[in-house]
């Protein structure tokens, strides 16, 4: 298989994006930021780099995706005593692969786009994060369109948020992400593909997916994965961050932080007896 990943730092201090990349796996996995409290060393990047940590672990084995995520989120918890309610949490996106397919798991809202022979890409996207806080997410919103831009109101804005948003965590009828409740791994989104008709495969954080989905600069995901190839990703997410310079107060594109953490692995199959299990 080619792969080829990036990571690229937004405002915050810290890259909370992780990507992950084993002999036969790669993984994006996008460490939430919090605007309420939270433990001093413990947050979303930390949590990311961990769960990512215990995923390579066991990706190149036979152990069904879904029980994998399950145990890494139980082993995470167990070794730093996370408890749910007071945890960080993350996105989790992965594909492996065989000699004849190719699975994806996709929890919380970072996508994989997968580009078949002939057909249209197929973006595989776990959205119910944003069918959560609908008027806390316009209040922020319109904060944004009518010029008050990044500072304080917008941090209480978007901690009330966080709580609306909290309060539908890993439960029925709200949403589910990687934090201190294992059996949200059975609730994630999976495909398999044959592998021989898989031509390219992307996984990125929703930092680099606005590109496509928020800001439509590449136009569409046929045009995306031109860019991503022609520059690389790294290039990629640079020219993300330099369109997002362009309305630095949110104006335009109505955003939680300037510049977020952006991650993207791009897979191309070389089909050889080396390169699969």
């Amino acid at each position: 298989m080619s792969i080829a990943t990036a990571t690229l730092r937004g405002s915050g201090r810290t890259n909370q994006d992780t990507a992950v990349v084993t002999d036969h796996a790669m993984a994006v996995l996008d460490g939430a930021t919090s605007w309420l409290p939270q433990e001093t060393g413990r947050d979303g990047g930390w949590y990311s780099r961990m769960l990512g940590a215990r995923l390579a672990q066991g990706l190149d084995s036979d152990t069904p995706l879904v029980e994998l995520l399950a145990e890494a989120i139980a082993g995470v918890c167990g070794d730093f005593g996370l408890v749910p309610g007071n945890a960080p949490e993350s996105t989790v996106t992965i594909a492996r692969w065989t000699a004849e397919e190719i699975e994806i798991l996709v929890l919380c809202d970072s996508p994989a786009v997968i580009y078949q022979r002939g057909l249209d890409p197929i973006v595989i996207l776990d959205d119910r994060l944003q069918t959560t806080g609908a008027s806390a997410r316009a209040a922020y919103h319109e904060h944004l369109r009518a010029g008050g831009g990044y500072g304080r109101e917008l941090d209480r804005l978007l901690g009330q948020l966080q709580r609306d948003e909290l309060a539908l965590q890993n439960r029925p009828g709200g949403y589910w992400s990687a934090s201190a409740t294992p059996e949200a791994a059975e609730h994630a989104l999976t495909e398999r593909y044959s592998l021989r008709d898989v031509e390219h495969l992307i996984l990125l954080t929703d930092g680099a997916s606005a590109a496509v989905d928020d800001y439509r600069r590449p136009a569409d995901w046929s045009a995306a994965l031109e860019d991503i190839r022609r520059a690389g990703p790294g290039q990629f997410l640079e020219s993300v961050h330099i369109l997002e310079e362009t309305d630095p107060n949110g104006f335009r594109w109505p955003r939680a932080k300037r510049h977020d953490d952006k991650a993207l692995a791009l897979l191309h199959p070389l089909v050889t007896s080396a390169a699969v299990r």
